[in-house]
């Protein structure tokens, strides 16, 4: 795919390739009922998926705390070899880029999920979270309309907003 030795990009897609809650449909606001049909999160999802989630599971916290440990220490190792690969692929640096585009953005949400686990009350994650928000949608309208491209993000980041704001605020969770 990139006319070279393979080895670096499986490696790298392996320090990668971690299922982390938040990141896939059911535990987060992107197909949050786990169907495909763009409906946004109900005020308050995050916060009863979490309490119904340690409920039925109660080490889940701990749990969940060593896997995104692994995962902020494996994602930017990743992301290194995919980086390094640059000077060696004599093709597919598009694909290249969009890889480590989307290891990015894998890496600051499993950073913002450990935060949700560790019960974190930090006043300024909504707008840090509205910044990625932002940020999102900017990188998805190269691929999207603006229009499809502010309502996915929209998907991906309004219920994390509205459990950290819920937090801050005190609100029962």
């Amino acid at each position: 795919m990139f006319g070279t030795d393979p080895t670096k990009f499986i490696k790298a897609i392996n320090l990668l390739g971690v299922a982390l809650p938040f990141m896939q449909s059911g535990s987060s606001g992107v197909s949050w009922n786990t169907l495909k049909d763009s409906l946004p999160a109900p005020a308050g999802y995050l916060q009863q998926y979490l309490a119904d989630l340690t409920k039925k599971y109660p080490s889940t916290p701990t749990y969940q705390q060593n896997l995104f440990r692994q995962a902020v220490a494996d994602i930017p190792a990743g992301i290194k070899l995919l980086t390094e690969m640059f000077t060696e692929a004599k093709a597919g640096l598009d694909v290249l880029d969009g890889w480590i585009t989307g290891a990015r953005y894998q890496l600051a949400t499993a950073l913002i999920a450990q935060r949700i686990f560790t019960g974190e009350t930090d006043p300024a994650l909504p707008a840090l979270l509205t910044q990625h928000k932002y940020e999102y949608a900017a990188y998805l309208k190269h691929r999207e309309t603006p229009r499809s491209a502010e309502k996915n993000a929209g998907l991906a980041y309004d219920a994390l907003i509205d459990l950290f704001n819920a937090r801050v605020n005190d609100e029962p969770s």
